[in-house]
């Protein structure tokens, strides 16, 4: 389990309150130090666990991104084939008309 400072945070509460009620600056001034860690640890866990939030949710956009483009590209490629296949066609039917002109013409 990850240390989130509640120990050092307790502790040094306790010996903080030891050194007020004995009089002994020492042991108060280590009370507040301890605190002092204990709370940097608490800050340093919510920002580790903060970004590991924050990378997990990148995560998830750019796989729905790729998966969103993947299926507009396919969706162009399909659109490009349907467009193309419509060319050919088009192509095809006119040159036959060409073809078939050219053979009326000599025909006469």
């Amino acid at each position: 389990m990850a240390d989130k400072g509640t120990g050092d945070k307790v502790i040094g509460k306790t010996k903080e309150v030891i050194g007020e009620v004995t009089g002994d600056d020492k042991t108060k001034a280590e009370g507040l130090l301890d605190q002092a860690i204990g709370k940097a640890k608490e800050v340093a866990h919510d920002i580790k666990d903060k970004s590991e939030d924050f990378a997990e949710d990148v995560k998830d956009a750019t796989e729905k991104a790729v998966d969103t483009l993947k299926e507009k590209s396919e969706d162009v490629a399909e659109d490009v084939k349907e467009t193309t296949d419509k060319v050919v066609e088009n192509v095809k039917d006119t040159t036959e008309k060409v073809v078939d002109n050219v053979k009326e013409t000599f025909k006469k």
